[in-house]
This record gives C-alpha cells, sequence and structure tokens, in this order.
C-alpha cells in the first residue's frame, strides 16, 4: 500500500510541473532512475505550453523532431546515446522527446530491443565478477539474515540452525566424498541395472516400448506443425497465424517456436518455383529449416544477430558437421538475413542449387585472381560448396568476372602428419587444397583445373612450401579428374570410415556402440541387429600430391 501511495505521488507531482529532480528531494527512498521508470511504465507525459516549446526550439535549433525520431525510433538508441550526439544534457534530451510527442520506451520494451539487452547482461556480468560487488552482497545477505523480522517466514532456518542438524548434514557431505560411496554404493546401483537390463525381457521391452511411443508421438506432432505451416503459407495467413502463435508464447520460447518471416519468404519462393519443399525438417537431434527432397538439400536461414553469437555459432558447427559426417548424401546451404533484402538474389539461389539456372559462358583470360578476406571466402563456401564449411584457410584465393566473385580456392595447413613423416617434411612445409569452389552460373570444363594452376602460382610466393596434398571424396563422386588434368600425382588411398543409424535416422559413434555391446558382453555386430542399428560405410578418399621444388 505503501508503494502504491508513493507510485500515485509521483505521477501526482509530475503533472503539477516538478521536474525529476524536484520530485527526488520530496520523495525518499526514490532515485531519479525509479522516477522516470515510473513515469514511463504509466505513459505519463506532461503537457507543455507554447511558450516552453518556444523556448526550447529556439534554445536547441539544431535538435529538430525528425533528427530525434531518426535516432530514438528509427535507429533505437538510448537517451544517454543521444544525448551525447546531440551534446545536450540527458534530462533535456528528455523533455525534447516528450516536446515532440515521442513516445518514451518502457523498460520492457527498451529491453525486448536485441542489442540493449545484450549491453545489460554484459554490464551485469562485469559488475558481478568484481570483488567488491561480492562483498557487498555478502555484508548485505549477513545483515539481512541477522534481523529475526527477516528470519521469521523461513520456519525450516529454525531446523538448520540447530546442533543436530548441523552434525547429520557434515556427516552427510563427508560421507559423499569418502571412497567407500565410490567403492560400494555405486557399482551396487550399476551392477543392479545392469542386471535388470540385460536378464530381465520383459523389463527391457517396457522401456523400449515406451521410448517408441515417445518418440513416435514426437513425429506425429511434427509432421502436423509441417502440415499446419504449409496449410497457412498457402492460404495467405501465416502472418495473422504467426502473430497469434507469438502472443499465446512465452518470451524466451518464440525464437525457438516460430518461423521467421524469412523462412515464409523462403517458402513462397519454393513454391512460386514449383519445388518441393517440406518445412522444419529432423535429421537425428536437429531441425532444419527447410528440406528440398528431390535435390538432398536441406537449408538454414540465419538471422544476422543471433547466428553470430558464441554459442549460436558453435550450434552451427555441430550441425554441420553431424550431416557432413553421418549423412554425406545431404547438401547443407545458408541464406542469410540480409540477403532477403533482394528477393531476386534468393530466386536465383535456388534455382542454381536446384539446377535450373542457366549457365554464363566467358573467357579464362577475362577472369581476374587475387587474394581475398576470411568473410567473401565464408559467405561464397556456404552458398555453393556441399560442405558449406570454410576449413582451414591461410590463403585464400579469389576468380572474379566483371568484379563477380564466381570461385574460390583455399589452402590450409594440414591436421595429420603422416604424409609429412611419410615424405621426411616437417608439417609447415606442406600445405593442403582444403577448399575448390565455383558459382553454379559459371561451370565450364577445364575451369577447376585452370584455377588450380593459377593458385600453384600464388602458393609459389611462400618459398618455405615445398608440398602441396589433396584429397578426393569418392563418397561425392569426385575421382581426382581435376588434379590429374593439372599434374597432381596420386599418392595413395585413405581407408573408409562407418558410423551406424537407427531406422528414425539417429546416429551412433561406432565406438558408443561398441562401448554399449561390450557392457552387454555382446558383439558390435550382434548388438547392432539386436537393437536396429544399420551399418553406414562411406567411401575411400583418393590422397594427391604436387611437388614445388
Amino acid at each position: 500500500m505503501k508503494n502504491i501511495d508513493l507510485k500515485n505521488k509521483v505521477i501526482s507531482l509530475y503533472k503539477e510541473g516538478l521536474s525529476g529532480l524536484k520530485i527526488k528531494e520530496q520523495i525518499d527512498g526514490y532515485s531519479l532512475a525509479r522516477i522516470y521508470q515510473i513515469l514511463r511504465s504509466e505513459k505519463i507525459t506532461r503537457s507543455f505550453s507554447e511558450s516552453d516549446k518556444l523556448k526550447f526550439i529556439n534554445r536547441y535549433p539544431n535538435v529538430t523532431k525528425e533528427l530525434l525520431y531518426d535516432l530514438y525510433i528509427i535507429k533505437q538508441l538510448t537517451i544517454p546515446k543521444i544525448a551525447s550526439e546531440i551534446k545536450v544534457r540527458k534530462d533535456i534530451t528528455r523533455r525534447l522527446l516528450l516536446l515532440y510527442n515521442i513516445t518514451l520506451r518502457t523498460t520492457k520494451e527498451h529491453l525486448a530491443i536485441p542489442k540493449h539487452r545484450q549491453t545489460l547482461k554484459d554490464a551485469i556480468s562485469k559488475v558481478a565478477n568484481t570483488t567488491k560487488f561480492r562483498l557487498m552482497v555478502s555484508k548485505n545477505s549477513k545483515k539481512m539474515w541477522s534481523d529475526r523480522n527477516y528470519k521469521i517466514p523461513y520456519k525450516q532456518l529454525e531446523i538448520m540452525n540447530t546442533k543436530e542438524y548441523k552434525i547429520k548434514m557434515r556427516k552427510i557431505m563427508l560421507d559423499r566424498h569418502r571412497s567407500e560411496w565410490h567403492d560400494k554404493i555405486k557399482p551396487l546401483i550399476s551392477n543392479g541395472l545392469y542386471k535388470l537390463w540385460s536378464e530381465n525381457q520383459q523389463y527391457r521391452d517396457k522401456i523400449l516400448s515406451k521410448l517408441r511411443e515417445m518418440r513416435e508421438k514426437s513425429y506425429e506432432q511434427l509432421h502436423e506443425w509441417r502440415e499446419s505451416i504449409k496449410d497457412h503459407v498457402e492460404a495467405g495467413t501465416y502472418s495473422q497465424f504467426r502473430e497469434n502463435l507469438i502472443k499465446s508464447t512465452k518470451m524466451e520460447t518464440r525464437m525457438s517456436f516460430c518461423i521467421s518471416k524469412q523462412q515464409v519468404i523462403l517458402y513462397n519462393l519454393l513454391k512460386n518455383l514449383d519445388i518441393n519443399f517440406i518445412p522444419e525438417y529432423n535429421i537425428g537431434h536437429y531441425l532444419f529449416d527447410c528440406f528440398l527432397p528431390d535435390y538432398n538439400i536441406l537449408i538454414e536461414v540465419n538471422g544476422d544477430y543471433w547466428h553470430n553469437q558464441p554459442k549460436t555459432i558453435r550450434n552451427d558447427k555441430a550441425k554441420s558437421t553431424y550431416i557432413e559426417k553421418y549423412f554425406p548424401q545431404y547438401q547443407l546451404k545458408y541464406l542469410w538475413e540480409h540477403e532477403f533484402k533482394c528477393i531476386n538474389r534468393i530466386s536465383d539461389l535456388l534455382q542454381y542449387w536446384t539446377n535450373k539456372g542457366q549457365t554464363i559462358d566467358f573467357k579464362f583470360n577475362d577472369i581476374n585472381a587475387r587474394e581475398i578476406d576470411y568473410l567473401s571466402t565464408k559467405f561464397f563456401l556456404e552458398k555453393f560448396h556441399y560442405i558449406s564449411k570454410i576449413g582451414n584457410n591461410s590463403i585464400k584465393l579469389g576468380f572474379e568476372l566483371n568484379d563477380k566473385l564466381i570461385g574460390v580456392i583455399t589452402y590450409g595447413h594440414i591436421v595429420r602428419n603422416e604424409t609429412a613423416t611419410r615424405l621426411n617434411l616437417n608439417s609447415n612445409q606442406i600445405l593442403e587444397l582444403s577448399r575448390l569452389c565455383i558459382h553454379p552460373a559459371y561451370q565450364k570444363k577445364n575451369f577447376a583445373s585452370w584455377m588450380i594452376s593459377k593458385s600453384i602460382g600464388f602458393v609459389k610466393t611462400h618459398p618455405n612450401i615445398k608440398l602441396l596434398v589433396s584429397f578426393a571424396d569418392t563418397t561425392f563422386n569426385h575421382s581426382g579428374t581435376i588434379y590429374k588434368a593439372s599434374n597432381w600425382t596420386l599418392d595413395g588411398v585413405v581407408k573408409p570410415s562407418y558410423w551406424y543409424v537407427d531406422k528414425d535416422g539417429y546416429v551412433m559413434h561406432k565406438k558408443t556402440l561398441w562401448d554399449h555391446a561390450m557392457s552387454l558382453k555382446l558383439s558390435e555386430k550382434v548388438f547392432a541387429e539386436k537393437y536396429g542399428y544399420t551399418k553406414i560405410n562411406g567411401k575411400e578418399k583418393l590422397r594427391f600430391i604436387y611437388h614445388l621444388d
């Protein structure tokens, strides 16, 4: 009740014409920030007299309504940043915004803007990790808990402060860390579960049945979700459907629960191009924005802000590695939020990926080869390379036609030292041709081998490099023709690897499956057959080398 009275008093004084500082002087316990927070949350604005308006306009002639609108609404700057930009005090900046009838953001609206939310998180983290802050929190906490009136609601504290309880908890904590607990109790639990699983067929069938039911139910829900998305996109009602969904969903789950506007644009383009697609397609543990089943292409639509955050970058790399390693028959392609500003570009890319675009003829003499930067290389490979990752990239070469990038080659240091050891070289004397990629519209006979020959000239400017190595992955039907045409030598064959996949597409690494098989005293083959895992064999890789001496 006291807080409500103070809140009403703040609003009343502000409407009477008092400034925030004057209100602070009259009300003890309220900071200036708290006063303005109350006014913003209640959307309280003060009406200015004509004389006040003229006074401010004459005093700050360069601060126009258009300028403030651009800085506060369009660029979404904070009031302190705007004050610094227009070289005016913060309280005057606030008054100018109100004078021009620009509604101030509430705290909730302010924190809904990603960059401001991240700034606040960084500031809190910076302060919270200081020794001074921790000591202050500790001091305040001790002071607060020493107050009997504060402790009364927590009845458990009376129990926790008894001598018997403290002795009991001390004994439990000590026992938890003693070797006796690890040596006796833990093996009994493991052996008990092992005995139940291996000897009780009924128990095992019950558990597996429940897991299958849960998985089937989740797939049914996912199928219904996909169909509803398709129906709304085709009917042109997806915008309203998405808006209603957002309103009924908690803030923290909105991003993962709804498809983006860019995805809707993508789905409409695919429909217009008569390309069959499946939205929200899952493979194993991962969900992909779109799948083109006729071309084995997976498409991810990445937001410029969220997909450049460290955690999201790690997740994207894990997803890409999962597809590259266990499902090499699929190509993973990326579309970025800023690219949707040009719809024709997205349409062209989709046509190139699905071989519906036209190829462009050109002469090799018109191609300009030069070293390019990391981002240009990264974006090009994400669009057109079947692996879609930049890989090792000590040297990045671009091939341009009329200032347009149409091909990329990257060289990087080798990961394994077998080749260097076998040929009596140091690892820093060898570079691996890690990526070669050509724009789909500029595919031309002998262009790839011509690019390799040109790139060797660039590599020769590095005098320490003695040998180039590259691999042709037969899993992707690469036989090394371009290397042979460029006078590379076949140096050997790298043995293929394998992994396991169950009927639902979930991948199990061969070592993981072997561990499970050993725990049940079964062979790897018997375990795979018994629990429905299929062995997937990759194909061999051909190793080619090129001597620079």
